[in-house]
């Protein structure tokens, strides 16, 4: 099993977003911090970062992930895209045709991608990931590189969201 960098990048909400979130129901404060727009630049970086990797970006909220995919111009797969489309991107992305895949929750239940060697979470649940972890073939979750590469996972948070329940931890917190 290859070795796994994992971290999580911390960033404020814009500061016309803070009163609503503050003022918000706990689920609407989920919602803001996961859509937080400042996550598309950090996303930029990171694919600039790892240029001429396999990089899968994830998301839970299929509006974020259609303007990330208006942004960046890669494919999106969801739970929406044929099967047929599904299966295309899935294997132009493991002959290294396709470099960056942006995938709904939907890959949690349908991606064997052991080419991937980073996934960037923009947004979903703690749960959900850690359910995946028992599926010893999920890229997105344990990072098993067919290669036996280092693979890393970036999940990039709004700081706010973060010391709710933490506390004021810092800007980057690195697991694992």
């Amino acid at each position: 099993i290859a070795q796994a960098v994992c971290s999580e990048i911390r960033i404020p909400l814009p500061l016309a977003d803070r009163l609503p979130y503050a003022i918000a129901a706990p689920r609407e404060k989920y919602r803001l911090a996961s859509a937080n727009p400042r996550k598309t630049e950090v996303v930029r970086r990171l694919l600039e970062k790892h240029r001429g990797d396999s990089i899968l970006v994830i998301g839970q909220f299929l509006d974020q992930l259609d303007a990330l995919q208006k942004e960046l111009g890669a494919p999106l797969l969801t739970g929406q895209t044929r099967n047929s489309e599904r299966e295309d991107l899935y294997a132009r992305f493991k002959r290294r045709e396709i470099p960056v895949l942006i995938v709904s929750k939907v890959a949690n239940f349908a991606v064997d991608l052991p080419d991937a060697s980073v996934a960037i979470q923009i947004s979903g649940t703690i749960a959900a990931s850690a359910m995946a972890i028992a599926n010893p073939i999920n890229i997105i979750h344990d990072f098993i590189p067919a290669g036996g590469t280092v693979t890393s996972k970036r999940e990039i948070v709004t700081t706010k969201a973060c010391n709710d329940c933490h506390g004021k931890i810092g800007t980057t917190t690195p697991h694992g």
